[in-house]
């Protein structure tokens, strides 16, 4: 899967570090956009030209906002449909507490394999998903 496509990929999962550095590169291409408009000490000057590449940007990192969003979910063996508890007051403060500072579960989960597990380290293959122990006959 090339990285363009895995990056707007809601499958998988994504540890806290990789969520935090996509969070703040969003973050600093909108204040690079916006803060233009603000800078200027008269207050709100309407470029519209820079408010065009600010929705034309949006349209192309929402997406990627979202999917990255879901990865986290599925880090902390939550289901993306958890995310609509963002509309919810008060409980979207423990969502956004929970996505940005809690580890994500450890090992493999029904998401894929634990994205901090070390190469070479053993996945955790859970019980049920393990082939029964043949024993050879003496």
């Amino acid at each position: 899967m090339s990285v363009i496509r895995s990056l707007f990929s809601s499958r998988g999962r994504v540890p806290r570090f990789n969520f935090w550095i996509a969070s703040l590169l969003l973050l600093a291409s909108y204040g690079l956009l916006l803060g233009p408009l603000f800078i200027n000490g008269e207050g709100y000057q309407p470029l519209s030209w820079l408010i065009i590449l600010a929705s034309v940007s949006f349209l192309f990192t929402f997406p990627l906002a979202i999917a990255m969003a879901i990865k986290r979910c599925h880090d902390r063996n939550h289901a993306g449909h958890y995310l609509f508890l963002l509309i919810v007051p008060l409980v979207n403060l423990w969502l956004l507490f929970e996505l940005a500072f809690l580890r994500g579960k450890k090992g493999a989960n029904e998401f894929g394999p634990d994205p901090q597990q070390e190469i070479g380290e053993p996945a955790i293959v859970p019980a049920s998903a393990q082939a029964p122990d043949r024993q050879s006959s003496p």
